[in-house]
């Protein structure tokens, strides 16, 4: 599809015979060549023009084949949607991939990770969608920063609480999923709460 010598060679003959024929049209004028020269290069000039658009449409038609063959193959391509980790294979080479089973591999996602608070449902006035809030990970001395994603309108009875998703960018792979996390409400007064970091998406 991309051998290109055979336009180059068409190419090339055309300037050739371009040059010779403007050459020779310049004697003519100055009666130093015939009428039947001048034609013999002229029809020269229009078989090579004629080449070069053989050669031209001959690379159009190889380019077309090649998309007709690469078509079918990309269909035997499994692109994820997002950039990740495989972490599990579900489906070995020549295994069925069905509609009620098609997961294929399960592919983690780190960055962003997804965190996941159990907030006292005292401090709900504290914490809203979009807001950038610090937080604590276990085993560093610094804070970092995140934004909540997501605030549980509703609240579980049984343990006070409501859920809290922050997203913590981690473009270095800094952070790890599962581990331990301290929510900071304010500067004076942090709020040890549980976590659970879930990057994972299966596709």
């Amino acid at each position: 599809m991309s051998a290109t010598g055979e336009l180059q060679s068409a190419r090339t003959q055309l300037e050739l015979k371009t040059v010779q024929h403007q050459k020779l049209t310049e004697l003519f004028e100055r009666n130093h060549a015939s009428q039947r020269e001048l034609d013999r290069v002229k029809g020269e000039v229009r078989i090579a023009q004629s080449r070069f658009q053989s050669v031209q449409e001959d690379l159009a038609v190889r380019r077309l084949e090649y998309a007709r063959i690469e078509a079918p193959l990309r269909q035997r391509h499994i692109l994820s949607t997002i950039d990740g980790v495989v972490v599990e294979v579900r489906k070995d080479r020549g295994e069925f991939v069905s509609p009620s089973d098609p997961v294929v591999v399960r592919i983690v996602q780190l960055d962003p990770l997804l965190v996941v608070f159990s907030v006292p449902v005292d401090r709900r006035s504290e914490i809203v969608g979009g807001q950038s809030i610090p937080m604590q990970i276990a085993g560093h001395s610094a804070p970092t920063m995140a934004t909540v994603e997501y605030v549980d309108p509703t609240v579980d009875a049984s343990s006070g609480t409501f859920k809290v998703k922050v997203r913590l960018p981690n473009p270095e792979g800094k952070w790890h999923s599962g581990e331990k996390s301290v929510l900071l409400l304010d500067q004076s007064d942090s709020v040890s709460v549980s976590s659970a970091q879930d990057p994972a998406r299966t596709k």
